[in-house]
């Protein structure tokens, strides 16, 4: 088996504090290993570590699903630029095709004049930044 390691018999799982062992290995790139004794012997229920693998595995399932509808919104989105690249006027269909509301807040008056903001959420993309317009512009 070979030489004994100097930390045999002084390594414990932090998890389950069990002992852990060295483990050789000749076809992987690292040779020698410490494994948690009741890991080893497929307890793998009460030590954590692979409770914790399995929830980073969960955890990364879930990006990856994110991840896929935000790249089919893109899809979404881009072709219906496509389909309206190239318009002569903007009908109520495309506009209502671009943006899925806008939510108008109430007007404050900040230094003798009003003040309101606008926000824009578009299918596809979201809420953008605020837009704010003071009762001069309104009239411009």
């Amino acid at each position: 088996m070979g030489e004994m390691s100097p930390l045999s018999g002084m390594l414990y799982c932090a998890d389950c504090k069990k002992k852990m062992y060295l483990c050789r290995c000749t076809t992987m790139k690292q040779a020698e290993y410490f494994n948690c004794s009741s890991y080893r012997k497929n307890l793998k229920r009460t030590c954590t570590s692979q409770a914790t693998l399995k929830e980073r595995v969960k955890t990364l399932k879930a990006e990856i699903e994110k991840a896929k509808a935000q790249d089919d919104k893109i899809l979404d989105f881009m072709l219906l630029i496509y389909k309206y690249s190239n318009f002569e006027e903007l009908t109520p269909e495309i506009l209502r095709s671009f943006i899925d509301k806008v939510i108008v807040h109430e007007k404050t008056k900040i230094n003798g004049h009003y003040r309101q903001t606008v926000e824009i959420v578009y299918n596809f993309v979201g809420t953008t930044e605020p837009q704010f317009f003071d009762d001069d512009e309104a009239y411009n």
